[in-house]
Formats: C-alpha cells, sequence, structure tokens
C-alpha cells in the first residue's frame, strides 16, 4: 500500500468533487519502423514493475485514499491500432489516413483514465503505415510528473532495445539528468532576494 500525499488527495478530490473528470497528460512520439507489440509490452510492464506507484489502483472512501500495489496487471497497458487495416475495413479509398489518425489520437486523449479500476497509465500503438508509428503515453497527474515521464519513456524505450535502464536512448536535448525539479527549485531559491520587513513606529 502506498500512501497519497496531500497534492494527490487535492487532485482526486478536484476530480470527484468538481470536475467528475479525470485529470491526466499525454505525450506524442514519433517512432521509424515496425515495433514488436508483445516485445513493447514486455519492456512497458518490466518499466512499470521497477516503478510501484506505476503498478496501483487508487483505493478509499470520501475522507481518505492510498495505492494499492498489484503484482501483476490490471487492465490492459498496451492497445494496437492499424489505421491501414482500419481504412481497409471501411472498404473506402476516401477515408484518409490522416483524419484517421487524428480522430484516433483525439479520442485516445480524451478517454477517461480510472485509476481506480486500471493502472495510471496506458500506452497506445497506432500504425499510420509501414514503417511510420506513432507511441502515445497517456499518465494520471497523481501517479508522476512531466520530468519523471519522460524518464519512464526513456526506460521503456531502452528495455525494448535490451539496454540497461539507465542507458538513455533519447535525443541529446531531451535527455534528463538528476533530479532537474529539485536543481530548478534550488537555483531559484539562490535567486530569490529574502525581504527583512521594516516598521514604524507611529506617535500614537
Amino acid at each position: 500500500m502506498i500512501h497519497l500525499n496531500c497534492f494527490d488527495k487535492a487532485l482526486l478530490s478536484f476530480e470527484v468533487n468538481c470536475t467528475g473528470r479525470r485529470i491526466g497528460y499525454s505525450g506524442l512520439f514519433s517512432v521509424r519502423g515496425e515495433p514488436d507489440p508483445d516485445r513493447l509490452r514486455k519492456a512497458i510492464l518490466s518499466t512499470a514493475r521497477a516503478h510501484p506507484e506505476m503498478m496501483t489502483t487508487v483505493r478509499g472512501g470520501p475522507l481518505w485514499h492510498h495505492r494499492q500495489v498489484h503484482g501483476d496487471v490490471v487492465g490492459e497497458v498496451l492497445e494496437v491500432q492499424d489505421l491501414v487495416a482500419l481504412q481497409a475495413q471501411k472498404d473506402s479509398a476516401r477515408a484518409d489516413i490522416g483524419a484517421l489518425y487524428e480522430k484516433r489520437v483525439h479520442e485516445w486523449i480524451n478517454r477517461p483514465l480510472d485509476t481506480s479500476k486500471v493502472f495510471p497509465f496506458r500506452v497506445l500503438l497506432l500504425k499510420k503505415g509501414p514503417g511510420d508509428c506513432t507511441l502515445v503515453f497517456t499518465f494520471h497527474h497523481s501517479a508522476i510528473d512531466g520530468v519523471r515521464a519522460l524518464r519512464l519513456i526513456d526506460d521503456v524505450i531502452s528495455r525494448y532495445h535490451n539496454k540497461p535502464p539507465d542507458a538513455s536512448l533519447l535525443p541529446q536535448g531531451v535527455k534528463r539528468n538528476g533530479d532537474e525539479l529539485l536543481r530548478e527549485a534550488r537555483t531559484e531559491r539562490a535567486r530569490t532576494k529574502t525581504i527583512i520587513p521594516h516598521f514604524l513606529a507611529l506617535p500614537a
């Protein structure tokens, strides 16, 4: 069991009581080649098991919540959609691949991610044509932030290529080293001047 922090609880309360919608974000990555879905699924699960917060579902009542850690898969973490096959099923050359792509991505991003029933992340492998795919990673905010999500995706890519998890395969421009959030906070604190208030004694 992993207890949620105050920020997690605030997000869940905002979801349930204010919006009724799930709070998440997605990252889209272009892929050259034909990824093996089974191998990709294994890489995703192997990475998730190394990060216990990703193998959890939310449990609790009106005033308390916690994450229940699972040893096995809850729900399907990888979905594969082939737009060329979908176009053929519609039996229409007028079904534009670009339009189908935009529709599928829009539907995927806006599909609710219910963390009480499934893991707080899911991945879509969208095949647009020979050697042309897109990977869409969707995360719930209460499980992982943007910087750590990038590291987790990097980990998945490394494991897919049978590389050590710390062997980054992302381009140099987006490679992350150390805890950027903590470093930026310390840098900002160093730049912030301490203001000491002065009080004047005024005559009564």
